[in-house]
């Protein structure tokens, strides 16, 4: 189904440049240029300003975005119901997530939605927990995996708390025992990951009466794992990324450990087109993680 020209000026908005908008909508660069124009023409405000950069929104844009928006996302409902097979669904999903969702949940979602929807792409855009609601809230995304409770007004179904775990090289002395106490890890270099929830994890050890003794700040679990696997200390991360930790990288439970509550959310459930809800459910499908 064509796009009125209010839903596509969403499109090129998304892409964030006349370039990418061009590649994506298979026009020449000119062309996206031009149509911007003529519709500004016909409203008689300048929706963008222009930059070699790309381009940002005036207040007149802001202002008239939601409203396009609106439009967009019910032409998309609209396309969906008009596809008499669902293997012909055709749709580019835009996710936010953060690292240790992006190596564990989200590959095998788009594996298996994949199979069943192979004309669907994906944009994955990787953040902290807090720049993620960040996409969601300015349009960036329309789907994105963020930390319970959201900071904003969002949609969202949350699951159950999941426990971090402790990891650390397979020479420590933690080997040997089968769990660990909080106040094991006191005089241990502990690598932290700044993952934007770094004022809720040590209040858990401060509230406990214990002490960590912080060696490095990294961002993004991978770093940490790194630092563990040259032997620079020890971490935490959640239980979901325990399949992915090398062979010399050993992990275990922690006594009364701190605990990290996800959930899946966007602006308005009721608004997402249909390969959308499909996609959200995929994802609680593969998800190991219980729903509340």
């Amino acid at each position: 189904m064509r796009l009125s020209k209010f839903a596509l000026f969403v499109e090129i908005y998304k892409c964030g440049s006349f370039s990418k908008a061009a590649e994506k909508l298979s026009y020449t660069q000119s062309a996206i240029s031009q149509f911007v124009q003529s519709l500004e023409n016909d409203l008689g405000v300048t929706l963008l300003h222009r930059s070699k950069k790309g381009f940002v929104l005036t207040t007149d844009g802001e202002r008239m975005l939601p409203l396009f928006t609106e439009i967009h996302d019910a032409e998309m409902r609209l396309g969906d119901m008009l596809v008499d097979n669902p293997e012909q669904l055709k749709s580019t999903i835009r996710i936010g997530v953060f690292p240790s969702i992006s190596c564990s949940i989200l590959p095998e979602a788009m594996k298996s939605f994949s199979q069943k929807y192979p004309l669907v792409e994906y944009q994955v855009l990787q953040g902290n927990y807090n720049e993620v609601e960040d996409y969601i809230v300015n349009g960036k995304v329309d789907i994105g995996f963020i930390r319970y409770p959201s900071v904003h007004q969002l949609d969202i179904i949350s699951f159950e708390p999941e426990p971090l775990v402790l990891i650390f090289h397979k020479d420590h002395p933690f080997s040997g025992k089968s769990i660990v106490n909080l106040s094991d890890l006191e005089g241990e270099k502990f690598i932290l990951n700044d993952d934007g929830s770094l004022t809720s994890f040590m209040d858990h050890f401060r509230k406990n009466g214990t002490s960590l003794s912080i060696s490095q700040i990294v961002k993004g679990n991978l770093s940490q794992i790194g630092f563990i696997k040259a032997g620079l200390g020890i971490s935490m991360i959640p239980q979901t990324m325990v399949p992915i930790i090398p062979a010399d990288v050993l992990w275990r439970p922690v006594d009364n450990p701190p605990t990290r509550t996800i959930a899946i959310a966007c602006r308005d459930f009721k608004r997402l087109s249909k390969v959308y809800q499909l996609f959200h459910e995929e994802l609680l499908s593969v998800s190991t993680m219980e729903k509340k």
